[in-house]
């Protein structure tokens, strides 16, 4: 059956790398919100430059919808012509985003990944990123230096590097946007009982087997 998988959640919840993890399982392309505007933008595309000024202009921030949702939707559509699921994952972050989705024939399906203030907190703080295969690397969350990085990174030589997108203000504004526009939707579908939530562990593997629970199409064969 044809639909659209969506997979959100707030700063540090690692909605793209879930949703990869999803793609691969099921066999299906992968839109991310992210990966869709680095690609306008290494294109230098009209729309590329406009958001380059938008990320100049916020900071980090997130997005304008009118420019983001547009180019989502179109995206979509285009693949959705040779394949009937897809993995959609950083949208929609909005009521307003989830509609087109609704009513424009994607078949949308929502993954929502919970992670408490806290610990967004916490991994926020920690987080760096694998440069050689882009796989969070985050501090363990029992406090005790000696501890490894928390990551399925499984290079042979890791290179952590810090997220720019985690510093300063920046935070703080993706947190409010995600409690403002994001958990309004996630509440709605959750109690028309259209909604799948997940826990976000401290290991992503622990994470997944939650997602493969929920989702039938992503479980192992017996």
């Amino acid at each position: 059956m044809p639909f659209t998988l969506c997979v959100v959640g707030p700063p540090a919840a690692d909605a793209g790398v879930v949703g990869r993890l999803l793609a691969s399982k099921l066999r299906a392309p992968l839109l991310t919100l992210s990966n869709l505007v680095k690609t306008e933008s290494i294109n230098r595309t009209h729309v590329g430059r406009q958001l380059e000024q938008a990320m100049e202009a916020t900071r980090g921030a997130p997005l304008p919808s009118p420019l983001v949702a547009p180019l989502v939707l179109q995206s979509l559509s285009r693949v959705q012509r040779t394949e009937p699921r897809v993995v959609l994952a950083e949208f929609p972050r909005s009521h307003a985003e989830w509609q087109p989705l609704r009513i424009g024939g994607h078949a949308p399906r929502l993954l929502h990944l919970r992670l408490a203030e806290e610990r967004q907190r916490h991994r926020l703080a920690s987080r760096q990123v694998c440069a050689a295969c882009g796989l969070p690397m985050y501090l363990p969350e029992r406090d005790d230096p000696r501890l490894p990085l928390v990551s399925d990174c499984d290079c042979d030589q890791p290179r952590p590097v810090r997220d720019v997108a985690d510093d300063g203000d920046a935070v703080r504004i993706r947190r409010q946007h995600y409690e403002s526009e994001t958990l309004p939707l996630v509440d709605s579908l959750r109690k028309n009982n259209a909604l799948m939530e997940v826990d976000v562990q401290e290991e992503l593997q622990s994470t997944w087997k939650l997602v493969q629970e929920c989702l039938p199409e992503a479980r192992d064969p017996a």
